[in-house]
């Protein structure tokens, strides 16, 4: 007869149990989410009157969660409503009820921030740099991209290192001398990195380069080299050839290469001017612009690579579907107009003063600021920097289609 009992109290106690797994269900997603919002600091201040505290519960399955903080129990001070989420960390504050998708936002975020920090100490590593000056609208922009002025350099304090600076901010590679202009955001700052640590492609592939050589080499320009440094060989790819290349390590180059320093090392045979390191398509340009007022030759060559250059963006900017969007009397959308020259009226800029709404849907925040249907891009984009960012590709196929070579004219 007890032994009957038994079992039937037995029984009655696992259909309990039963009955309370299905009322109760264990959730180990919500349950990883919760601590991982403990983790990194985050609580709610709520009250068991405010309905939207307990739906904030529900989230985590009940109320007896560790992030929960009960007002009705505990003083919470300057919270002007329920439920509303705090951390203690970094000194931030959210009200208002968080669904699963926001909640995780919140993780997000704090990654992001992590992986802040250890990009800024890789580009601290790689010798990187910004210059730019407290005023400018995207130095602060950048400021706030990595989370620290850890590597700012303030060209009021900077004053000759900036003297060839066109705008800011500028990122300056202070191991190799490489510059890249404008804002970065955390993308562009991983590809900066690339750029440094990877052998990667040159701009041969992006641009009709025998264009910019044959202009360096009418106007005198060589570099030294030997063949069994790296960078030599990163500036024959750049170049897509080595025909301006004097290899030290030939015997018959040897009496040439006495006093250089460095490899490569950039001469001008006639002017007898040097320039230490390997340049991209940016300093190269650069390097024939010293030139312009020596020989009016080499102007006719430079004037006509600009032309090229000039023909060659343009017409990829329609094709790659960019547009610009500026505001009247800003002297950085003036500069960005004043580059196309007479092609300014084929490219497309959009003025925010007369078209606030276009504006507004594309989330302008400052100008000038260019978008396309993949990309966009924020700050004063030199032609040069333009080239390098369009794909020539497309505006080649565009060209052959109408039975033309874009090379014909070389």
């Amino acid at each position: 007869m007890l032994s009957n009992i038994n079992i039937s109290l037995i029984g009655i106690l696992v259909l309990l149990v039963v009955i309370n797994y299905l009322k109760f269900p264990t959730n180990k997603k919500n349950n990883n989410l919760e601590n991982s919002l403990s983790s990194i600091g985050w609580k709610y201040l709520g009250s068991e009157n405010c309905g939207w505290t307990k739906e904030q519960h529900k989230i985590f399955g009940s109320k007896n969660n560790t992030l929960y903080i009960n007002c009705d129990k505990e003083k919470c001070d300057n919270v002007d409503g329920f439920p509303t989420w705090i951390n203690s960390k970094i000194k931030k504050q959210l009200p208002g009820f968080l669904n699963k998708q926001q909640l995780l936002r919140l993780l997000k975020e704090d990654f992001q921030t992590e992986s802040t920090s250890k990009l800024t100490d890789e580009l601290k590593k790689q010798g990187w740099v910004y210059y730019g000056e407290d005023w400018c609208g995207f130095t602060k922009k950048q400021h706030r991209v990595l989370g620290s002025e850890s590597l700012y350099r303030n060209c009021k304090k900077y004053s000759d290192d900036c003297k060839n600076i066109d705008g800011f901010p500028t990122w300056v590679n202070t191991n190799t001398g490489k510059e890249s202009g404008g804002f970065k955001d955390e993308d562009e700052l991983i590809k900066l990195l690339i750029s440094s640590s990877d052998n990667v492609k040159g701009d041969s592939e992006k641009q009709p380069e025998s264009t910019l050589i044959t202009a360096l080499y009418d106007n005198n320009w060589r570099y030294y080299g030997v063949k069994s440094c790296g960078w030599t060989l990163k500036q024959n790819e750049t170049l897509g050839s080595d025909k301006l290349c004097i290899y030290c390590d030939k015997k018959e180059n040897k009496d040439k290469c006495d006093g250089v320093n460095g490899f490569p090392t950039w001469i001008n045979l006639k002017t007898k001017k040097q320039h230490p390191g390997f340049k991209d398509n940016t300093a190269l340009h650069k390097l024939l612009k010293d030139n312009t007022k020596t020989k009016d030759k080499s102007n006719e060559i430079l004037n006509n690579t600009h032309l090229y250059l000039l023909d060659s963006v343009t017409k990829r900017i329609d094709s790659n579907k960019f547009k610009c969007f500026v505001r009247e009397g800003c002297p950085w959308c003036d500069k960005q107009k004043k580059i196309f020259g007479d092609k300014v009226n084929e490219v497309e800029f959009i003025d925010c003063a007369k078209n606030v709404e276009a504006c507004q849907q594309e989330n302008i925040q400052a100008v000038p600021y260019w978008v396309s249907p993949e990309n966009s891009y924020s700050g004063f984009l030199a032609l040069e920097k333009l080239d390098e960012l369009l794909p020539y590709k497309k505006w080649v196929e565009d060209y052959q289609s109408c039975g033309a070579s874009p090379y014909s004219e070389l």
